[in-house]
């Protein structure tokens, strides 16, 4: 568990069938499905960023140190706007209105460029398929697939398969179509509105854009009321040749 609330992740792997059905498939379908697309193997795995303009950088850069600066104050105007999608502009958030708005506009529609490349060992044996990292990158080392039971675990908790899911074109990874389960743990309205302190989600979807295969793992970790974990960390993957 704790490996896994450390990071949102996304893994894109190279794939040559353009197919993808649009019928129901079923938990067992899926995971057989996602077995068949994971070889065992060792893998290079290209760590993603989003390719932020210079600019706008900077302006991300102000954002983030104010927000860290004024921590305290920051939470309490979170809990204040509990209910807001975005929240509203404030001077403390250290940059201009104009640039927030810029920010919020553009950030999420950034698409992404490669950052640095790692090592992911792939073991699809039996019962099971379950990542595993080196030299510290361990981000997915608590997700594996039972193929007995047909369910996806994180560590040992019970993920609900949520069935399939889509994309179109303005998502950072391009139009994609595929499966997605979530563990979660308390109510995010009821955080939201102050009526409860604590909640936990972890989604995991893994997908297929038009010539690959992208796999996107999201956690958020609320606890008393405050953030502790809410990240992203993604990348493309293939075979070592």
């Amino acid at each position: 568990m704790k490996k896994i609330l450390c990071v949102t992740a996304a893994i894109i792997i190279s794939y040559s069938n353009n197919s993808f059905s649009q019928q129901v498939v079923y938990e067992d379908e899926a995971i057989t499905e996602i077995s068949n697309w994971l070889p065992a193997g060792q893998y290079d795995f290209q760590v993603l960023e989003k390719d932020v303009p210079a600019d706008l950088k900077e302006i991300i850069k102000k954002y983030q140190k104010s927000l860290t600066d004024n921590r305290v104050w920051f939470q309490s105007y979170k809990e204040q706007h509990a209910t807001a999608t975005i929240l509203p502009y404030h001077k403390n958030f250290g940059i201009s209105a104009a640039e927030y708005e810029r920010f919020n506009k553009e950030y999420p529609k950034l698409k992404t460029k490669v950052k640095t490349t790692k090592t992911l060992t792939l073991e699809n044996n039996g019962d099971k398929i379950t990542f595993k990292g080196s030299d510290g990158f361990n981000f997915f080392d608590g997700i594996s697939f039972d193929k007995k039971k047909n369910k996806m675990l994180v560590d040992t908790l019970v993920s609900k398969y949520k069935g399939q899911i889509s994309e179109g074109d303005s998502s950072s990874f391009g139009a994609y179509s595929g499966y997605k389960w979530q563990y979660e743990k308390g109510n995010y309205e009821a955080v939201k509105a102050l009526k409860s302190p604590d909640y936990i989600t972890i989604e995991l979807t893994i997908s297929k854009t038009s010539n690959k295969m992208l796999m996107i793992l999201k956690v958020l970790s609320i606890e008393n009321l405050i953030t502790k974990i809410n990240s992203t960390v993604s990348g493309y993957i293939a075979p070592k040749q």
